[in-house]
């Protein structure tokens, strides 16, 4: 029986919908593994008799008040009704050992939700910080991803 995996999608306050990035279904599709989308406006409690595995995907700041924060005054967009699902969907999967893959924003909350603080303005608080940001193709690599030999990953 084939693997279903969920990624967690976008919502768009502005057109009320749901997006995700089509290289995460790709990706998924390629390994034949099925790819299940999650929408943020869903119980994340019905999620997990569903999915073998969670992406926690890449998108918009997290909440600074998730880590005990006040908001930098250059923080980007934020997504409350994202936070609220994937915090509760995030913190149900490690409590039932459910194995997540965070990207980009799903480390950033996942390093939120083990009581970790984050850097809100990586241009005004990180001297000779890499770009994070470019406009290109999503497909496009934005900066280089070192992985440790002999992990996990």
């Amino acid at each position: 029986m084939k693997k279903i995996v969920g990624i967690c999608s976008d919502y768009d306050y502005k057109n009320d919908c749901y997006k995700i990035n089509s290289q995460y279904v790709d990706i998924f599709n390629s390994l034949d593994i099925i790819p299940f989308i999650l929408p943020p406006k869903m119980n994340p409690e019905d999620v997990l008799d569903v999915v073998d595995g969670i992406l926690f995907s890449g998108g918009v700041d997290i909440n600074p008040y998730i880590y005990g924060e006040d908001p930098h005054k250059n923080i980007g967009e934020i997504n409350p009704v994202r936070d609220e699902f994937e915090t509760k969907l995030c913190e149900i999967a490690l409590k039932k050992d459910i194995p997540i893959l965070c990207i980009c924003r799903g480390m950033q909350l996942l390093s939120a939700i083990m009581g970790e603080t984050l850097i809100q303005d990586i241009n005004s608080e990180v001297k000779d910080a890499i770009k994070h940001v470019q406009i290109a193709p999503k497909s496009f690599p934005s900066h280089l991803v070192h992985i440790k030999k002999n992990t996990l990953l």
